[in-house]
């Protein structure tokens, strides 16, 4: 993957987090990569949207979930991807011819690696409780 790439991946990763994430989000972005390895695309992106509480941006599981499947979704040019929903993007990517679906997975993955990082390094620090 070529460093502009990557590094395209990085700034959409940056704009789909908080400026401060908490430890369970955080803790669901690092496993997330994994989720998609070991389970697939959909599944993963799933377990993200039961998550959600509120369908929109200021949801941080919904704007995650939306942002790995639009970069997905634009990826193996998937045609009407603006301003749809995340569970809408979903199915129309698991609609699509098995090369395509992987191919998006595997973008999917990289971009979770990205979401990883850089909730990683965003992460509120541990309140430690006096004793």
């Amino acid at each position: 993957m070529s460093a502009r790439v990557d590094r395209g991946l990085a700034v959409a990763a940056a704009d789909a987090l908080p400026d401060q994430v908490d430890n369970e989000l955080r803790s669901t972005l690092r496993a997330l990569p994994v989720m998609i390895h070991t389970s697939g695309l959909a599944a993963a992106c799933a377990y993200l949207l039961s998550r959600v509480k509120v369908q929109q941006d200021s949801d941080r599981y919904f704007r995650t979930t939306r942002a790995v499947l639009a970069d997905a979704a634009e990826f193996v040019q998937l045609k009407d991807r603006e301003g749809r929903k995340p569970l809408e993007l979903l199915n129309e990517l698991v609609k699509l011819r098995d090369q395509d679906y992987i191919a998006a997975e595997r973008r999917a993955t990289v971009f979770a690696g990205w979401l990883a990082r850089i909730a990683t390094a965003r992460a509120l620090p541990a309140v430690v409780k006096p004793s």
